[in-house]
């Protein structure tokens, strides 16, 4: 699979067919990372909209999976073609920008980085990823194919075409005789050689695996910018034309190109390959349809996709007979006999989770801030479902903050901008607000007192609880001025315990007085560190709590002895934000910036994190 941006302009070349041989090439196995990543697993749901994150390319792998490459996330992921499940592995090299993947003779999966100049493999098996330095520097790694024992890729700005034996990993590349010729996308034709598309070159290539030399065929349509390329039933290798809006076939034995104008205009034809029908399968960028041409009768027919991103850029034969395609944010597939489609989402990006709590049902309750959902994920699968926040047209966003179980079986959770207590049934999803009586204060952790109702922080200055059997809500003042509560507890003491943003201090209060007591922290400047924030019961008898912002914290105080402990974040301005007790023994915390999930051993004070997809 590859990926051009739109919009480009090809310069015209005058036809040139010529053969080199191998003194064009240049080897090299310069193996830069090998790393086992961090993954995160999500059940996908039904079609959601793109949330600015883009998937490129989709395969098959040897596990029966599909796997495709998230672009801008610089991840590798799969998705279960009987469940629907998602899983995303972090790539060691940071911005990687991975695009082409194919499955390797090796049984893993060998995938291109455009960023990265880098080819990268990941085993199916371990969920190891191994990397290989491209030797041109900036060559832009496109589209990647398996044949003969090696990997066959693309170099875009290398003008390159380039091997990597997957047992050595010696890279080897071949220049292309035309200049600046683009190419793009890569295959494997019936005669035996290699195929690919030059975009700019407006030209459709092939070399030969044994000796190296490369011949060249014009595109009749100037400018068509020649992309996508796959091997037909027919013994013809067929090929889009992004421009021209074409579905184009060149004849191995004689190299004559046919073309085959797309119904739909202006569709910006991508991807393309043989489908189990017989039938050549390819997505339309822009036409927002997934369309199949016969290559016996040459006729095309397209298919709508009905919440489509207009942004159709991969698809591939699943091992469920299924074609499966990209549409921006989302996993899709169409039924060749009916022409159905269904597409499952990518969980939320930039969800900005901001708190976490153990539900009744044993599954982690989290907050997605800016995404204005609450979310679970199970300890046992890893699966993710999300649920939205009621919204009103003034209030876009209500900014859902704290959260935890109440003792009515539900999950309850304040809304900052809302200016509400909510609660969500963990059975049937539904959420019920109250309001505030105070405007404008600002709820933000909340959690079960002993008294049986829900303890809140409100950061204009007060402390409130609210009765889960009536809904009525009491507020109390906070002495000190100017205080801005934020995290809150139950101590070991039987009393609520609270951080105070502002005015660095501890507080508690008392569920059956209403008394409040502050106590001052060691550091009489939290900013100069970072800002005390939530805090919880640990089931190691202390008080945990997040120091945030620039010291990426967590923290422990002795309730009886008023000691403090530190520790430091492994992921550099993560920015904990909330913390709480799993049933695991741990303490798991969300990390606002760093967008994950980790967790705190309170005997050891190892740390562990894991992505939100």
């Amino acid at each position: 699979m590859l990926f051009k941006k739109l919009g480009v302009i090809c310069v015209s070349v005058s036809c040139l067919i010529i053969s080199i041989g191998l003194s064009g090439c240049i080897g090299s196995s310069d193996i830069t990372t090998s790393s086992t990543t961090s993954q995160t697993t999500a059940s996908a749901p039904t079609l959601g909209s793109p949330q600015g994150v883009y998937l490129f390319a989709i395969t098959t792998g040897s596990d029966g999976n599909l796997w495709f490459t998230d672009t801008l996330k610089s991840k590798i992921g799969k998705i279960s073609p009987k469940t629907g499940v998602i899983t995303e592995y972090n790539l060691p090299t940071i911005n990687a920008y991975p695009n082409g993947i194919t499955a390797g003779p090796d049984g893993n999966l060998w995938f291109t980085e455009r960023n990265g100049n880098k080819i990268g493999t990941i085993s199916p098996r371990t969920d190891d990823i191994t990397e290989y330095a491209v030797p041109t520097a900036d060559a832009d790694p496109n589209s990647i194919t398996n044949y003969d024992g090696n990997l066959w890729f693309t170099e875009e700005n290398g003008n390159n075409i380039g091997k990597i034996s997957p047992k050595t990993g010696i890279i080897t590349e071949y220049d292309l005789p035309t200049i600046a010729a683009d190419p793009l996308d890569i295959t494997v034709g019936p005669d035996g050689n290699i195929w690919f598309t030059e975009f700019t070159g407006n030209k459709i290539g092939k070399i030969s695996p044994k000796t190296g030399n490369i011949i060249e065929n014009n595109v009749p349509t100037a400018y068509c910018n020649p992309t996508g390329i796959t091997a037909g039933p027919d013994g013809s290798l067929w090929f889009t034309e992004l421009s021209g809006n074409q579905i184009g076939k060149i004849f191995p034995k004689t190299d004559s190109v046919t073309e085959y104008a797309v119904p739909t205009a202006n569709a910006y034809p991508c991807g393309i390959t043989t489908g189990p029908d017989g039938n050549l399968w390819f997505d339309e960028q822009l036409g927002n349809n997934i369309g199949k041409i016969f290559p016996n009768t040459d006729t095309i027919t397209e298919y709508n996709i009905p919440n489509g991103a207009v942004n159709l850029v991969g698809i591939t034969v699943g091992p469920d007979g299924n074609m499966w395609f990209i549409d921006g944010n989302n996993i899709g597939k169409i039924f060749p006999k009916t022409g159905a489609v269904t597409e499952y989402a990518v969980p939320t990006a930039d969800a900005d989770p901001t708190a976490i709590a153990s539900g009744p049902d044993g599954n982690r309750w989290f907050i997605e801030q800016f995404g204005g959902r609450i979310g679970k994920i199970s300890p046992i699968t890893g699966n993710i479902s999300e649920y939205n926040v009621p919204t009103i047209s003034t209030l876009p966003n209500p900014y859902p903050n704290g959260i935890t179980a109440g003792p009515d079986g539900n999950l309850w959770f304040t809304e900052e901008n809302g200016n509400q207590i909510d609660k969500i049934s963990p059975k049937s999803g539904s959420i019920t607000e109250y309001d505030l009586p105070t405007a404008n204060s600002y709820p933000s952790s909340i959690t079960a007192g002993p008294d049986g109702n829900l303890w809140f922080t409100e950061e204009i200055g007060k402390i409130g609880k609210i009765s889960p059997e009536t809904g009525s809500i009491t507020e109390y003042n906070i002495p000190t001025a100017y205080a801005c509560p934020f995290g809150i507890a139950v101590g070991p003491n039987g009393n609520l315990w609270f951080t105070d943003f502002y005015i660095n201090q501890i507080g508690e209060i008392s569920p059956k007085t209403g008394g409040i007591t502050e106590y001052n922290l060691p550091t009489n400047n939290a900013y100069a560190n970072g800002t005390p924030a939530v805090i919880t019961a640990g089931p190691d008898g202390n008080l945990w709590f997040i120091i945030g912002e620039n010291a990426n914290n967590i923290g422990k105080i002795s309730p009886q002895t008023g000691s403090i402990t530190l520790y430091n974040l492994p992921a550099a301005n993560a920015y904990p934000n909330d913390i709480a007790s799993g049933p695991d023994g741990n303490l798991w915390f969300t990390e606002f910036t760093g967008n994950q999930i980790g967790k705190i051993s309170p005997k050891t004070g190892a740390i562990t994190e894991y992505d939100v997809p």
